[in-house]
């Protein structure tokens, strides 16, 4: 009887629970958009460099304020080196940069697609995955919060357009995988 009763229970909040560890897509404000993580606050500052030409550079970066000083920066690690900013590079043809963010309770994953060519050509895309990583070890030349790259991975088809593949091939670097 308690293991029947023990059974109901796991379906009764497995059914509750999808929205609660769902993977929720954060889509860039304005200019900041704040991400609570339950006990962990982050910002994300989006911004513009118009070139006065169809190909402008955006760029992303994370930080978290600090009441005692300057706001902490949280870069990425990408190819074993620590990036402060993620370059999107776009044009009227195509998207050769892009990223993808996502949080699931208080994990955040963020998502960088890169493609090789000039701006019209199609070409597998290049993903870098990174978690949102503390370093509570206080290890050196790590900084205290930053997006540990987890896995690299190369799209099955080519795209001219690196934002239809993070969005046709998105099963490559979903939450829980």
């Amino acid at each position: 009887m308690t293991t029947h009763i023990a059974k109901l229970l796991t379906v009764a909040l497995l059914a509750a629970s999808p929205q609660l560890y769902a993977q929720t897509a954060i889509t860039p404000q304005r200019d900041i958009t704040t991400i609570s993580l339950g006990s962990e606050e982050v910002s994300m500052l989006y911004t513009h460099i118009d070139k006065n030409n169809a190909h402008p550079i955006d760029t992303v970066t994370f930080f978290r304020t600090n009441p005692n000083g300057p706001a902490q920066h949280i870069p990425f690690e990408i190819n074993d080196r620590f990036e402060p900013i993620l370059q999107l590079r776009s044009g009227a043809d195509c998207a050769m940069t892009g990223f993808r963010a996502f949080k699931s309770g208080n994990r955040m994953r963020v998502v960088y697609a890169q493609r090789d060519g000039n701006w019209a050509d199609k070409r597998r895309v290049n993903f870098s995955v990174m978690d949102l990583k503390k370093n509570t070890n206080e290890d050196l030349d790590t900084p205290p919060l930053y997006f540990h790259e987890i896995l690299k991975v190369t799209t099955q088809g080519s795209y001219c357009d690196v934002n239809k593949a993070l969005d046709t091939e998105a099963g490559l670097y979903r939450m829980g995988k």
